[in-house]
């Protein structure tokens, strides 16, 4: 199996930082779709873990494509943050990543969650969801979902010291509550960025 080579980061690429209206953002499931949706007819809780949650991965749907969910990179060099234009050698099929089968997927219209404000009930705490384009080494098209908390003015994966088991639990409600409002395990958009956003 040849790597999607549209997936790598490129010469010609650029940060993403235009206007994504319209667009989704898509990320894989250990469950199929058929078993993605609670009993309110919303994502499990499970789905949307705790310990991701502070800088959440998925990808910008488009030119990753719902057949690249299936994609598991098992080689750690490919797994970190990187700059958009640089040159990477495809990754190799059972040496760097290999295919997942049965994955399900869940999709959110990036401007129901960018820039939207969380609250905890009692006021105590408060965030502000942001959407980040962030290339990996393997996905071009990565973007992480990070929650700015108001109080110490600072992003929560940044600060493992504020992680405090209270704080930490109404974060992760809190976080994880918007996620299930707009998460829908169906493409909510099959709109595709315009080239210009990425290119040079």
């Amino acid at each position: 199996m040849d790597y999607p080579v549209n997936l790598l980061p490129k010469a010609s690429h650029k940060f993403i930082d235009c206007d994504l209206s319209g667009l989704c953002l898509i990320r894989h499931s250990h469950l199929p779709n058929e078993l993605i949706l609670d009993e309110h007819n919303q994502l499990k809780n499970e789905i949307i873990t705790s310990n991701q949650l502070p800088d959440l991965s998925t990808s910008l749907f488009g030119v990753f494509t719902l057949m690249d969910i299936k994609i598991k990179v098992t080689n750690e060099d490919y797994q970190c943050y990187c700059n958009p234009n640089i040159e990477v050698e495809p990754p190799v099929f059972e040496k760097d990543f290999e295919c997942v089968e049965g994955r399900g997927y869940w999709s959110v219209l990036i401007e129901s969650v960018n820039k939207q404000k969380v609250e905890y009930e009692d006021g105590s705490l408060s965030a502000i969801c942001h959407i980040v384009h962030t290339p990996m080494k393997w996905n071009f098209w990565h973007f992480s979902m990070r929650w700015f908390i108001n109080d110490i003015n600072n992003y929560w994966h940044i600060n493992p010291e504020y992680q405090t088991k209270s704080i930490r639990r109404k974060l992760v409600a809190e976080a994880r509550g918007l996620i299930k409002e707009f998460g829908k395990p169906i493409l909510v958009s099959e709109q595709v960025i315009d080239e210009s956003c990425y290119t040079l």
